[in-house]
């Protein structure tokens, strides 16, 4: 049998033309994991998101580079088959189902399959109660008014979408993320969404053009009281990256990869990690959190193609763990 290459895609968000230094901090640390492929000489290629900008264009094309449309000469080579690759997709969130989908159809073998992706995203059924440290359920939006009430503390219970998703067509020129997160109360008589971003929560009315389904799939919980770090503007979360299911980076969420973790916090982890090895698969990303009154608990599982949070040092180990990769 033939030894798959290994080669990375990315789903290209900013145009090329933006300087470094005005992209957002999510967009400079995507260049960033783009220069740490390269520099590792796997093959590389683009994803962009120009094909969803009409009706009903949802098919992703893979090309060789990535430039503006409109720049003159320039025609993207688009790529017809990736048969005999192992992919280690990057994506946005909510973009990562269509990612695995072109890969897979044009023959490459994305390093989390869909079965595995579906099965990560209903992550609370596969993690033990004694790791979550808290009641979770999974139900539907036009279910939650019914179901909160049994999930809520002091009133109050957190919502979350199930699967951040590619809404296209949404508005008249590109698609929207339906997405949803948020400690509501309790009593809520209408639906929970949210408009745009910066809208902020609100009932679920049929004319609002950034909308949850209410057939969409929604995690209940009761809310989980984190502790603050010592300057008070944080909470205490870290992240575990986890590659044939071993730890290969961590780092305190949002900070730097340097980062001390407490003792307590590695053991819980490398302990959940040791008893989930045939639940979630074998490359993921886990957050572990420090309650003020239930110890470490597990925040959530996410999959390595969407998660962000890495620094420059956790996207090379990440990449070269993905060269070391079995098979």
């Amino acid at each position: 049998m033939v030894k798959p290459i290994k080669s990375a895609c990315y789903l290209r968000w900013n145009p090329a033309y933006i300087a470094y230094s005005r992209l957002s901090p999510i967009q400079r640390e995507r260049e960033d994991e783009i220069a740490t492929i390269k520099g590792l000489e796997i093959p590389f290629t683009y994803i962009p998101l120009t094909p969803l900008r009409g009706p009903g264009q949802e098919h992703l094309k893979i090309v060789e580079e990535y430039k503006p449309h409109g720049m003159p000469g320039y025609f993207p080579r688009e790529i017809t088959s990736l048969e005999g690759h192992a992919v280690f997709p990057r994506s946005f969130i909510g973009f990562t189902r269509l990612v695995l989908e072109a890969i897979v159809k044009i023959g490459g073998q994305p390093i989390v399959s869909l079965n595995e992706f579906n099965r990560q995203q209903r992550w609370p059924e596969l993690v033990s109660e004694e790791y979550l440290k808290r009641e979770m359920a999974i139900t539907t939006v036009e279910h939650l008014p019914e179901m909160a009430p049994q999930y809520a503390s002091d009133g109050a219970v957190f919502v979350k979408l199930l699967e951040k998703s590619i809404r296209l067509n949404h508005l008249p020129n590109h698609g929207a993320v339906a997405q949803l997160e948020a400690v509501v109360s309790a009593e809520q008589k209408g639906i929970p969404f949210q408009r745009k971003p910066g809208a902020g929560l609100g009932t679920f009315e049929k004319d609002d053009f950034i909308a949850v389904s209410p057939q969409d799939e929604v995690i209940l919980s009761n809310p989980l009281h984190l502790q603050l770090d010592d300057s008070k503007s944080g909470t205490l979360e870290y992240r575990f990256w986890v590659f044939d299911g071993e730890v290969i980076a961590y780092s305190r969420y949002g900070g730097p990869s340097e980062g001390f973790i407490p003792d307590a916090v590695h053991l819980f982890a490398h302990k959940f990690i040791e008893s989930h090895k045939n639940r979630i698969g074998p490359h993921y990303v886990l957050d572990v959190g420090q309650t003020t009154d239930r110890g470490e608990a597990v925040i959530e599982i996410n999959d390595v193609m969407e998660a962000g949070g890495t620094s420059k040092n956790i996207t090379t180990w990440l990449f070269e763990a993905f060269l070391r990769m079995k098979g």
